[in-house]
């Protein structure tokens, strides 16, 4: 996924591109291992409180989303006197009633993860993985490091690398989808042990394949990194791809409820079905909404893209 290099014309027809993807990689690499040292940190000096889940969903003062309008909103008050300010003060009764669901919501959510978790990982595991989403911003952080790689697919597609569009269109495609499909969209996901475990495996990946390439931009290549890019692949690609999938799961309703609700859509029509599209379905309420469905749908699919994906990368490394 990261910048191969290559001797291709562009890089003879354009002699910025080299330096550029020098600068590419190295400040990929440094954002990635701060994430992986942050990671590290977190689980060796867990386990943690865990933060109440956002009511806001993915506009949550912790989310990505809700720091990037901070920070626009900031610009606008800066720039152009634009006004942040508060449209309406709620009365006492209606921050009491409100503060009491969002607890009693933010302990189901927790309590339905964990669950999902038991047969899983042992307890005492999964204490020391839970809640690194608000760790030092890391999660945001995440998300707008993953969000970046999409000027994998510009490189690939411009020919300023030897890879295949397609190809890495997928690879960037299924995690900009985790960070910005799942983890933005279902705030119960930030104290996750699997959110955990899936960075955990994308940075170990990406530091290593960074690093591969900026050395061999630059005309390097030691043995440790060059045995280490091609056999983590075996451990982390597993653990990264599992995690995903299981993140994914641990947002879906009981799969006991999908019969009736698949009736419910059916009888509903189209246009029900759209406003359900709209709206992303009920998550608060554990409904399957088209969100929901769609989820589960890709759920499904994870497990034979999962196995041709390690069949592909265990040819490569042969």
């Amino acid at each position: 996924m990261a910048s191969t290099p290559s001797t291709t014309k562009a890089h003879r027809a354009n002699p910025l591109l080299k330096p550029y993807l020098i600068a590419y990689n190295a400040l990929s690499l440094l954002a990635w291992a701060y994430i992986l040292t942050t990671t590290l940190q977190f689980i060796l000096t867990g386990p943690h409180v865990l933060p109440p889940v956002s009511s806001h969903g993915a506009t949550g003062p912790l989310s990505a989303t809700g720091k990037a309008q901070e920070l626009l909103a900031g610009f606008g008050e800066r720039l152009f006197g634009l006004s942040k300010g508060i449209t309406h003060l709620p009365s006492p009764s209606s921050i009491g009633s409100t503060t009491a669901s969002t607890i009693a919501n933010d302990h189901h959510q927790q309590h339905h993860a964990k669950s999902l978790l038991a047969a899983f990982l042992p307890s005492r595991l999964s204490a020391y993985l839970s809640g690194s989403y608000a760790y030092k911003a890391l999660g945001p952080i995440v998300v707008w490091t993953q969000t970046a790689a999409l000027l994998e697919v510009v490189h690939a597609a411009t020919g300023a690398v030897r890879s295949s569009p397609v190809t890495v269109g997928m690879q960037v495609a299924s995690r900009v989808w985790m960070v910005w499909g799942v983890v933005e969209q279902r705030p119960e996901t930030h104290a996750n042990p699997l959110f955990t475990s899936m960075i955990l495996a994308w940075s170990i990946t990406e530091c290593t394949r960074y690093a591969f390439y900026l050395l061999a931009l630059l005309h390097l290549e030691p043995r440790a990194l060059l045995w280490a890019r091609y056999n983590l692949f075996y451990i982390l690609y597993p653990l990264g791809a599992g995690s995903e999938a299981f993140l994914m799961r641990s947002v879906l309703p009981s799969i006991k409820t999908l019969p009736a609700a698949l009736r419910h859509h059916k009888a509903s029509g189209m246009a029900a079905a759209w406003d359900r599209l709209r709206s992303l379905g009920g998550v608060r309420g554990r409904e399957w909404g088209a969100y929901e469905l769609f989820v589960g749908f890709l759920f499904v699919i994870w497990w034979p893209v999962f196995g041709k994906g390690k069949t592909l990368g265990a040819k490569k490394r042969q």
